[in-house]
């Protein structure tokens, strides 16, 4: 009889144990939730992707190309434009992304170019997208000012300067990397980083980016081969932008 009681007790004590363990449980993550209920955001920057642009997007793009053209994804964040990245003629990836300015001007005199032998992110957090073949669009996770002057920095050789004017500047040139900077010090708001070749080797690619000043703000479009070595024809990102 005793040992059937103490057998009772110990089993109480167990289950009130279990009972108690799963109620602190409970009530450090209700304070950990509340406690980080504001900064949510910090931990998870991106939201959900999409698979459809965006009516504005899509108007970058002219009908003749609109038709050939899928999106392959629409990568969207708390703190950025998204990132849309469409697939052409299934040769090609466009992607898109309008960036905030601080001033209004002449679109080729808000742009300076530098070069840049390092990853030039600072330290700083980035969203890494990778919906192109061949390179990832990184966004920094963070809110960032208009920008005012866009500081491109690259590893590029050389710099082919196409159309140049107040709305629209196109350059044509091949590289491993590049950055957007809002000044000429600071943290690269924007990073284009090619994608590791076999043995981890870097693999310069060409690349088209345009920049198109419309709707209050600058849009940023590049234009890359799936197989870097048949490159986009040149004059293609101008054609897909302004071309009947």
């Amino acid at each position: 009889m005793k040992l059937k009681k103490r057998t009772r007790n110990i089993i109480l004590i167990v289950v009130a144990a279990v009972l108690m363990l799963g109620y602190a449980q409970y009530l450090l993550t209700m304070i950990f939730d509340k406690a980080f209920q504001g900064h949510r955001e910090i931990f998870q920057p991106d939201l959900l992707p999409t698979y459809f642009l965006s009516s504005t997007d899509s108007d970058l793009i002219s009908p003749r190309y609109r038709r050939k053209m899928e999106v392959i994804e629409v990568c969207n964040s708390r703190y950025h434009s998204p990132v849309s990245f469409v697939h052409i003629q299934k040769a090609f990836c466009l992607a898109i992304h309008k960036v905030d300015i601080g001033r209004d001007g002449p679109m080729d005199s808000m742009l300076h170019q530098k070069k840049a032998y390092f990853d030039e992110g600072g330290g700083s957090i980035y969203s890494i997208y990778s919906g192109a073949h061949t390179y990832t669009f990184d966004c920094v996770s963070e809110k960032t000012k208009p920008i005012s002057m866009f500081v491109f920095a690259s590893d590029a050789g050389q710099v082919t300067k196409g159309v140049s004017n107040d709305s629209i500047v196109n350059w044509r040139f091949v590289c491993n990397r590049f950055f957007i900077h809002n000044d000429k010090d600071g943290t690269a708001d924007i990073k284009i980083e090619t994608k590791e070749g076999p043995l981890g080797m870097e693999r310069p690619i060409a690349m088209d980016l345009l920049f198109l000043k419309r709707d209050g703000g600058v849009y940023l479009l590049l234009l890359t081969a799936d197989d870097p070595k048949t490159p986009a024809p040149p004059g293609m990102l101008y054609d897909i932008v302004e071309g009947k």
